[in-house]
């Protein structure tokens, strides 16, 4: 399914307002993320930067620029709007559209991603919800999840977490 902007009724529902807090909480929403794209295989890495990969479906190139933009998912078709029930009946981790926009919100993440559809992978990095780079690069199937200088919009936080 494609990713797609979310109606404002359904954001009015389901608004969280998700916030990244701590290294664990990009973790978590990118495990998440993992497990919601078939993955059977995920390894997790936390040194300087976080490192999430998988061997999941990856992320298809229309889905390129809404992939970190605020309340944007691929887990509401759009029906969605019509049926006042369908948030009591996802079936997934994510569907708010809030992790990826949040994660770039106080970061710049770098996505490593390839579908079986394709012949090549891309690379892609954003800041702010905003696609900021694109290039083709050979990989195998899945995706990577790069979180580079966390909170580094926020210099008390980065100093906590260091």
């Amino acid at each position: 399914m494609t990713i797609r902007k979310l109606p404002p009724s359904i954001i009015n529902r389901i608004s969280a307002g998700e916030v990244i807090t701590r290294p664990l909480s990009v973790i978590k929403e990118l495990l998440e993320n993992s497990i919601d794209a078939g993955a059977s295989v995920i390894r997790v890495g936390y040194a300087e930067n976080i490192v999430m990969e998988d061997n999941g479906s990856g992320i298809t190139e229309d889905d390129f620029e809404l992939l970190c933009a605020r309340y944007c998912t691929s887990k509401l078709s759009d029906e969605c709007d019509k049926k006042r029930d369908i948030l009591d009946n996802v079936c997934t981790y994510g569907f708010r559209g809030e992790a990826l926009a949040s994660i770039s919100d106080v970061s710049t993440v770098v996505v490593r991603t390839k579908t079986t559809n394709c012949a090549y992978g891309h690379v892609l990095v954003y800041e702010h919800g905003v696609l900021i780079s694109k290039k083709k690069e050979a990989m195998k199937n899945g995706t990577m999840i790069t979180v580079k200088d966390l909170f580094g919009n926020n210099a008390m936080r980065k100093t906590l977490f260091q």
